[in-house]
């Protein structure tokens, strides 16, 4: 995941909050927490877990985290 921060100066190892999208529902999103891998330039490089509220076990697809 890639998303720009330009007035900002996130550095690695430092957790950011970021817009991240739905991967089942483009251009719909929520602000999460993510870890900051690397940073060049204007580009962060940055991992989220997937964190949700929905029972995921009522349809099959895996379980709650």
């Amino acid at each position: 995941m890639g998303f720009t921060m330009p007035s900002c100066d996130p550095k690695p190892g430092e957790i950011w909050l970021a817009y991240v999208e739905f991967l089942d529902h483009p251009g719909i999103g929520k602000v999460r927490p993510v870890f900051v891998i690397d940073v060049e330039s204007e580009m962060c490089i940055a991992i989220a877990a997937k964190v949700t509220s929905k029972d995921l076990s009522a349809d099959g697809s895996g379980t709650c985290v």
